[in-house]
């Protein structure tokens, strides 16, 4: 059965967000960074590195360019695994694609926070977001990961 790709071409309102997976102590985990406090829109937010799109760049290569402009990720230590659909940010007016990345032999103590985009950077192991214990369910029945509870 032939599969259709969907190419997503950068226009103004296209952004791309990397989700770097690594494991660390054989323990597989998500890093985050918190944005930094003097920005416009969603300051102090906990995300993933990302931002928008330059017109000749795919998702890929924007999600990995503004990695490396934000905390400084060696891209070159960082294997695609692929992207998920775009989701579209009303508050932005901007299309997001996540781009699944796995980070190999990466040195956490390395990545430098560009301080004016970025406060912190931190990891949570993938049991840490899987329990129950740190979500939260809101009146209309919506359960939202609170993952500022993990900032340290």
């Amino acid at each position: 059965m032939p599969t259709i790709e969907r190419t997503f071409k950068a226009t103004n309102s296209s952004c791309a967000v990397l989700i770097p997976l690594i494991n660390i102590r054989c323990q597989p985990c998500m890093l985050f960074t918190q944005r930094a406090l003097l920005l416009r829109n969603y300051r102090g937010a906990v995300c993933f590195p990302g931002g928008k799109l330059k017109p000749d760049e795919n998702p890929e290569q924007g999600a990995l360019r503004e990695s490396y402009e934000e905390i400084g990720l060696d891209t070159s230590k960082v294997d695609i695994w692929g992207k998920l659909n775009p989701v579209y940010n009303a508050d932005l007016k901007c299309h997001v694609t996540p781009v699944v990345g796995m980070l190999r032999n990466v040195n956490l103590n390395n990545l430098k926070a560009q301080f004016s985009e970025v406060r912190t950077i931190f990891v949570v192991t993938v049991n840490e977001l899987c329990s129950k214990k740190v979500y939260a369910k809101f009146k209309k029945g919506s359960i939202f990961r609170l993952l500022h509870q993990m900032i340290k």
